[in-house]
Parts: C-alpha cells; sequence; structure tokens
C-alpha cells in the first residue's frame, strides 16, 4: 500500500517536472524572443534616428543647393540686366546726333518761339542740309533733315532701342536729297535746289 502511494507521488513528481522543464523552456524561448524584439526595437531606434538625421541632413543640402542656384540664377540674370543697361547706353550714345554742324547734325527748322522763327542749324564744311524719308504701311511719310554730304543719295536711320524691344533695331536705310548748301544756310537764305512734292520749304508764319 505504501509503495502504491509512493510510486503514484513520483509519477505525479515527474509529470509536474516535466512540466515545468517544458515551462522553462517555454521561458527561455520567450525570453529569446523579448531579447530578440528588444535588440530590433533598438536597433530600429538607431536607425530611426540615423534615418532623421540623413533626412535632416539632406533637407539642409537642399536648401542650400537652391539658394546656391537661385544667386546664379540671379546673378546671370542680373549680369544679363547689366550687359543690356550698357549696350543700350552705348547705342544711344552712338546714335546721339552731333550739334557743331558737321555730317548727321539735324537741321530742321526750330519751332516758332513767342512769333520768331529761328534760323535752322546750318550745316558746315561741304556737307548740306537734306531730307531722308520713309513711306510707311499706312501710307504717312516719315522724315528727317540732317546735315549730310552733298552727293549723298540715301541716309542710315537708327531708331531709339524701346524698351520693350530685347535687342537693338536694325538701321534703315532712307532716301536722301541735299535741300540746302552749307553756302546758302547762312543768315537763314534758303536756296530750293531740289524741292520735294509737297514739302514747304519756307518758314510758316507765327500763328496769329
Amino acid at each position: 500500500m505504501a509503495k502504491a502511494g509512493a510510486d503514484k507521488i513520483n509519477k505525479k513528481t515527474a509529470y509536474y517536472t516535466a512540466i515545468a522543464g517544458k515551462t522553462s523552456k517555454a521561458q527561455a524561448a520567450s525570453q529569446k524572443i523579448k531579447d530578440a524584439n528588444a535588440a530590433a526595437q533598438k536597433a530600429n531606434t538607431a536607425n530611426l534616428a540615423a534615418a532623421k538625421k540623413a533626412q535632416a541632413a539632406a533637407l539642409q543640402q537642399c536648401k542650400l543647393d537652391g539658394w546656391a542656384a537661385a544667386q546664379a540664377t540671379r546673378k546671370a540674370k542680373d549680369d544679363g540686366d547689366l550687359k543690356t543697361t550698357n549696350a543700350r547706353a552705348a547705342y544711344k550714345k552712338a546714335i546721339a546726333a552731333p550739334v557743331d554742324g558737321t555730317a548727321g547734325t539735324r537741321c530742321e527748322l526750330p519751332k516758332i518761339a513767342a512769333g520768331v522763327q529761328a534760323a535752322r542749324p546750318a550745316c558746315t564744311g561741304a556737307t548740306c542740309c537734306g531730307q531722308a524719308w520713309k513711306i510707311n504701311r499706312d501710307g504717312s511719310v516719315s522724315r528727317i533733315e540732317s546735315c549730310q554730304a552733298a552727293a549723298a543719295m540715301t541716309y542710315t536711320y537708327k531708331a531709339p532701342w524701346l524698351a520693350t524691344d530685347p535687342a537693338a533695331p536694325a538701321a534703315q536705310t532712307w532716301p536722301f536729297v541735299c535741300l540746302f548748301k552749307a553756302e546758302a544756310m547762312k543768315d537763314n537764305k534758303l536756296a530750293t535746289p531740289f524741292p520735294l512734292p509737297g514739302y514747304d520749304l519756307k518758314p510758316k508764319p507765327a500763328a496769329q
């Protein structure tokens, strides 16, 4: 009887010992997984921190690159604007008519002031006051009076460089005819060797 009770107790002990062993193994496996998860979490945290750091660095570099590109674009524009400004100034200076009576001096009759008609600007040397003209598309006529060589038959017209034009306008060749010899212009004498149709060479009287 006593032996049977002891065997029963031994079996139970062995059973619970086996269960305890299995539980211990399960606990060890669970701890191993837990440790692996902790290590993975730690690695992920480090990777996330590194990724955020790389992202911040990339964003900063992107800003720097964008700033540099913007500065380069602005400099190129400023350089282009300066170049255009200088070119405009040089063009304006180049097309400015002289005022000393030499070739290129404008010789239109001045506007009547206080009822007085002033004399034309005098052309000097071998130049004469002549007229260049262009018939426009609408039928109107553009005219310029300028001191040119007496034998000249054409006039090179250079239009102003408008602010809306990206480049200087091309020079135009207009017909030209001499109206007054230089000598005839002295003392406002109005010789008329080549009168143009529809063109009054004489000064107009002041409006009453």
